[in-house]
């Protein structure tokens, strides 16, 4: 997945049960929806995400969603 379509990732786009992601065509590069199979490492990382539960959104910063990620 690249950084774009992580970025704006909510949670009912994440199946944890069913080890899936899907994405929506807005936030992929090709414009289409696709699904991406979850690991277990991805998986057990999403399981202690602080965000779990207490807002929409995967990526969090202070309980903030996070739109963008800067870089140096």
């Amino acid at each position: 997945m690249r950084l774009g379509e992580i970025t704006p990732l909510t949670w009912d786009q994440v199946n944890l049960p069913g080890r899936m992601i899907r994405l929506r065509g807005e936030h992929s590069k090709e414009g289409m929806p696709k699904s991406v199979p979850i690991t277990k490492g991805v998986r057990d990382l999403l399981l202690t995400l602080p965000a779990r539960g207490q807002s929409e959104s995967v990526s969090t910063y202070k309980g903030t969603p996070c739109t963008t990620f800067m870089t140096a």
